[in-house]
């Protein structure tokens, strides 16, 4: 699963500097087209997301008996954007995920909450940001463009915010391999 994951992320990494290569940042008439192309680019990075998940939930069904695996397939074939936080929370008590016994923690908590928890405060003062927000956004970001095809983020806001939110990402599948 890591392997898979840091292919994924290395492609989006990839493709963000392609088309900043290619994209006039300017305020004049080339600010729709990178705002255009931001919001492809939060559509492609959710579908990566999106792709990351089902995976993750596959490879571990398989690992835990054959229909399983076969049941997870079927059911997982389109994700259909069903991976937003509480989703992925879900997702972790759904697969019996190992639950996070420690005093204070609420109750129906699994591994991937943990990581969530002890990780967050160093990825936000590292990097600057709100982790639950940044992977909010890219959503809203991916909504607002794939709907309406409208969207006010930058190139340079879907990076930095993905440079965020995928930590969402990485918790969620070492909390599979954890079990």
């Amino acid at each position: 699963m890591r392997d898979s994951l840091h292919e994924n992320f290395l492609h989006i990494r990839s493709l963000a500097k392609e088309i900043d290569k290619y994209v006039i940042h300017a305020n004049g008439v080339y600010a729709h087209l990178e705002t255009n192309i931001a919001g492809m680019l939060a559509v492609s990075i959710v579908a990566t997301y999106e792709d990351i998940v089902r995976s993750t939930l596959i490879e571990y069904a398989e690992r835990n008996h054959p229909k399983f695996h076969t049941y997870v397939s079927i059911d997982f074939e389109r994700m259909n954007s069903k991976i937003n936080l509480s989703d992925l929370h879900h997702y972790s008590r759904k697969f019996g995920l190992s639950p996070w016994e420690s005093e204070g923690s609420q109750k129906d908590l699994t591994t991937f909450q943990k990581l969530l928890h002890f990780r967050k405060p160093d990825i936000e003062r590292r990097l600057n940001r709100d982790l639950y927000m940044s992977y909010n956004n890219l959503f809203k970001w991916r909504i607002a463009y794939a709907h309406r095809r409208f969207s006010m983020a930058t190139l340079k806001e879907v990076y930095t915010t993905h440079h965020v939110a995928k930590h969402v990402i990485k918790a969620f599948v070492d909390a599979f391999e954890q079990g």
